[in-house]
């Protein structure tokens, strides 16, 4: 969801800027199919990060490390009202 010709920059307390790269993060917003009134986000990374809302449903989307020692990623998926325990 970055424009083209995006900068990114960093100001410290006197005002000196730095510019900074764009993060490798990817992002993605849109809606649900059949729903336009709907509205989705998802940010692609290290991981998984996003939300779902359709109709009078909420839900959040994320992807952390398994308990494992496995590189894999645990997927997971749930209405908001009703987040998982630790």
């Amino acid at each position: 969801m970055w424009a083209p010709n995006a900068k990114i920059k960093l100001f410290d307390a006197d005002g000196k800027s730095t510019d900074l790269r764009r993060p490798s993060i990817r992002t993605f917003r849109g809606t649900v199919a059949g729903d336009p009134d709907s509205m989705a986000f998802l940010s692609l990374g290290k991981g998984v990060t996003g939300f779902v809302i359709t109709g009078d449903r909420k839900f959040v989307l994320s992807s952390r490390p398994r308990a494992s020692q496995s590189a894999s990623l645990e997927r997971m998926a749930w209405p908001l009202a009703r987040p998982p325990t630790p």
